[in-house]
């Protein structure tokens, strides 16, 4: 069954079929469940050699870098063989094997992606903690904030005003009365 959905200009998703699909691992010690599936298809190939299937992916609540990731389910439909060595992915085509190679720096770069991400999740999920915890009036922000607005700076009575630059007499800055000006 094909269903359609799209995602919002705030990356809400809309549409596609209710699914009850719980994520781990994505986040260290955190659960996503899946806002919905959607099946699309699918082609690896060109025009003269190609495969094509619908799969059905899991539309998620997360931000991640990779758009689509295949599990064993897909890899068996496709007749497909990974090899994680050479970062290859192989399947039958119309004609001949289907041989998709993988990019080192693109994966690299998203491993690097994804962890950034994972600490981030849950760095946010601790600061809401802690948050709970504290009482605001003691946060230091809060504390400097009120500090802030009862006192106001006030300059040293006993300064004087020195020219920066002997050409130009209008550049000045205070100094203290007792120092010297050079």
């Amino acid at each position: 069954m094909v269903v359609h959905g799209r995602s919002d200009q705030r990356g809400e998703w809309h549409g596609g079929v209710a699914s009850n699909v719980e994520f781990h691992g994505v986040v260290p010690s955190k659960k996503a469940n899946s806002l919905g599936s959607i099946t699309l298809p699918v082609a690896f190939g060109d025009v003269n050699n190609f495969h094509e299937e619908r799969i059905t992916f899991e539309v998620v609540p997360f931000k991640s870098s990779y758009h689509m990731i295949f599990g064993i389910p897909t890899y068996h439909k496709f007749h497909a063989r990974p090899c994680y060595i050479y970062n290859k992915l192989k399947m039958p085509g119309t004609n001949r094997t289907i041989t998709i190679n993988g990019n080192y720096r693109k994966a690299q770069e998203c491993e690097e992606g994804e962890a950034a991400f994972a600490e981030s999740v849950l760095n946010a999920e601790e600061l809401k903690e802690m948050r709970s915890e504290v009482d605001p009036a003691e946060m230091p922000a809060l504390r400097k904030q009120i500090s802030d607005q009862n006192h106001s700076f006030k300059a040293a009575e006993e300064t004087k005003k020195i020219a920066l630059e002997d050409a130009d007499p209008s550049k000045t800055t205070s100094i203290g009365a007792s120092m010297d000006a050079k």
